[in-house]
């Protein structure tokens, strides 16, 4: 659940949010942490709204961090399982037709089964593009707005470390006031240890993003080759390969031909696609924060 807060009366939800430099909004929040001797009340009301602005970004942390499990799913995308089980089905199949017509002891019934297997490659190509290659658009805009939040969210936490920083060093107080003022650095040491560890996760956090940026622009990319270049070549070779296979006994040259067109270049190009999109839906696990950018 969102914490809410004022934005227009939190001192540093004004300051982080407002329209400034990032060196002006760590000298402006600095400044507020800084302890005051001659304004006790305000020192302990700028803690209090540092702690309800931090708590602010806690929850939106939590709140974006579902969207990473939801993304990170290996089952969410049943579409695309369900596709890879049929894909896989039909390429073995086609294979072994292959194989058979490329060796010579396919009878008809093999010629057709690999006409059959050709036409259920095409046709799970034709409906992985209009199924299952919206949806890896859409989770590249989804792991998109993620790295754009986990970025805005690190400079926040840049400008509260940095600015936390400062007020710790800053602060001083004359003799009555000086328990208050080590009781006062001493809850901005907290913070500060807080700020830094949540720091280390959003940098985590960051690398399981590019992880799966780069996992996602695999599994599209071999997406569109399975529905590209290699649909297209399903065809072409088809037709060489029953070609070939009704002048097998006479042309001393097909044999070579079609070892080459069924046994090696197609179904490696097939294996290969299919193997790069597999391997890109191993997600790195992790859990990215999201929120307002500084």
């Amino acid at each position: 659940m969102t914490i809410q807060i004022d934005f227009d009366q939190n001192t540093f939800a004004c300051i982080i949010f407002g329209d400034k430099t990032i060196e002006e909004k760590t000298a402006a929040s600095a400044s507020a942490l800084t302890f005051n001797d001659g304004q006790l009340q305000e020192n302990r009301k700028h803690l209090y709204e540092l702690g309800l602005f931090l708590d602010y970004l806690k929850s939106e942390r939590l709140r974006m961090a579902q969207d990473l499990i939801e993304l990170a799913d290996p089952d969410a995308p049943l579409e695309i399982k369900k596709w890879f089980n049929e894909v896989n089905t039909v390429v073995t199949e086609y294979q072994d037709c292959l194989r058979k017509t490329a060796n010579g002891t396919a009878q008809d019934a093999d010629r057709k089964n690999l006409i059959k297997a050709s036409r259920d490659f095409v046709r799970l190509s034709e409906k992985f593009s209009s199924d299952v290659l919206p949806r890896l658009t859409e989770e590249e805009d989804h792991i998109d707005s993620l790295s754009q939040a986990n970025r805005g969210l690190a400079g926040i936490y840049g400008v509260v470390h940095e600015a936390l920083s400062r007020a710790v060093a800053e602060s001083s107080a004359s003799e009555p006031h000086k328990d208050v003022c080590k009781a006062h650095i001493s809850a901005l040491g907290v913070n500060m240890i807080d700020v830094q560890l949540v720091q280390e996760t959003l940098k985590k956090e960051a690398a399981n993003l590019r992880t799966m940026e780069d996992n996602n622009r695999q599994q599209t990319a071999g997406a569109r080759k399975l529905t590209g270049d290699i649909t297209a070549n399903v065809s072409s070779a088809l037709g060489a390969v029953l070609i070939a296979a009704e002048d097998f006994n006479n042309a001393g040259a097909a044999a070579p031909a079609l070892q080459e067109q069924g046994t090696v270049v197609l179904p490696t190009e097939v294996h290969d696609a299919i193997t790069a999109v597999k391997n890109a839906r191993k997600r790195t696990q992790g859990r990215p924060a999201a929120g307002p950018q500084a």
